[in-house]
């Protein structure tokens, strides 16, 4: 029997339109009812996720968040935080320079809103996801760097592949971890986390065991956690590479795969 699932939430559980089809709604909420622990595991600052999980009533249930891509773990009762590390001051610093000097777009988050060098047509994306005030940089020293957990290079998708490869090539490798969520976006956190870093840290917490777990997801920063789960799942707009490997592949996320996996394999 399943005891927990984890879902990324852009382009998995959440639709074209960035809403939570409601037959996914239904289906969580069922599964949760009948003791199963649900998991947002997603590339977004904490402060974006929050509205969906009260959609999903996950504080009533006793659900988690795994934000910043691995960065951060809530619990969605209590409010209170499991896990967080950061990137260093220093690498912060590194990465907006790196940017400056590439034409690429950096941003972060501070105090729940978006910090960018450039408030253009890739940083605007992330804007729309989470719905938080974006502001332009003028100085990136007086950032509070204690909330840094996470920062993103974006560009188009053809540079943000190359430059997904570039950095894992580079002296930026040893202290932080890449992975391409949007096609747009390079995700940055510190080298100790990813999705499947928090996802095996949050099994131990419950003490669940991995063959016990779900996963869903449709992106390169979503493999981690993939791997880290006993069922993998991926919806049908998944990314080929995701898709060859997983157990599974549902209907889209539009279609709703999270009920789909629901209904399939634990209800």
């Amino acid at each position: 029997m399943y005891k927990l699932i984890a879902t990324d939430m852009d382009g998995t559980l959440l639709n074209s339109d960035v809403c939570i089809p409601q037959s996914n709604v239904d289906a969580i909420i069922e599964v949760q009812k009948k003791g199963v622990k649900f998991v947002l595991a997603t590339g977004r600052p904490t402060f974006a996720t929050f509205e969906s999980a009260k959609i999903l009533e996950m504080d009533n249930y006793g659900g988690y968040i795994i934000s910043n891509n691995g960065g951060e773990i809530i619990d969605c009762k209590t409010k209170k935080r499991l896990f967080s590390q950061g990137i260093d001051k220093s690498d912060v610093i590194s990465l907006y320079n790196f940017a400056n000097d590439n034409g690429l777009t950096f941003l972060t988050y501070n105090d729940g809103k978006i910090y960018t060098n450039s408030i253009d047509e890739y940083s605007s994306i992330e804007g729309n996801f989470t719905g938080a005030d974006m502001i332009e940089i003028d100085d990136i020293n007086n950032l509070d760097f204690e909330q840094i957990i996470k920062c993103m290079l974006l560009s188009s998708p053809e540079k943000v592949k190359e430059l997904q490869i570039k950095m894992n090539e580079s002296s930026f490798s040893n202290k932080l971890f890449f992975a391409i969520s949007h096609p747009s976006f390079l995700e940055v956190v510190n080298k100790n986390v990813n999705k499947g870093v928090a996802i095996t840290k949050l099994l131990e917490i419950l003490n669940i065991d991995k063959s016990e777990s779900i996963s869903a997801g449709d992106s390169y920063n979503d493999l981690p956690l993939l791997q880290n789960t006993g069922l993998k799942v991926a919806p049908a707009n998944a990314k080929e590479d995701i898709k060859n490997v997983v157990d599974y592949v549902g209907v889209d996320n539009n279609t709703g795969i999270l009920a789909d996996l629901i209904y399939k394999f634990v209800l």
